[in-house]
């Protein structure tokens, strides 16, 4: 081991650990992101017959540095909406959901690794 840490050094190294976290865990979570928004924009576009031009309204914005917001633009809001969740008639789709049902572990795994990585 590295013998004795003082409170000191201990200070010293959640400082450094902390400063490297937004900068690190950000890249992950648009990383993420982006595979979200791609996979849920193929998945409209195969199961729309007809409206396969709705997953190109699919984006995410980054909120800062840890999160992202992804659904479908404001203009494409009710639509998404009916893909999302159904309509009377129409069976909802989840092609968000499932994107990041998928995904989520990938971007928890990395997260994790990212920030290991700044402790050694």
């Amino acid at each position: 081991g590295r013998g004795a840490v003082t409170p000191a050094q201990m200070a010293a190294e959640l400082k450094r650990v902390s400063a490297g976290t937004d900068k690190a865990v950000s890249a992950v979570v648009k990383k993420g992101a982006l595979v979200i928004k791609n996979t849920a924009r193929a998945s409209v576009s195969s199961s729309n017959a007809g409206k396969a031009a709705a997953g190109d309204f699919i984006n995410f914005d980054m909120k800062g540095t840890m999160e992202a917001e992804i659904g479908y633009d404001k203009m494409a809001g009710s639509l998404g909406t009916m893909n999302e969740y159904g309509s009377a008639g129409n069976a909802p789709k989840r092609d968000l959901a499932n994107a990041l049902e998928r995904e989520a572990p990938v971007v928890a795994k990395y997260v994790s690794e990212a920030v290991d990585q700044l402790w050694r």
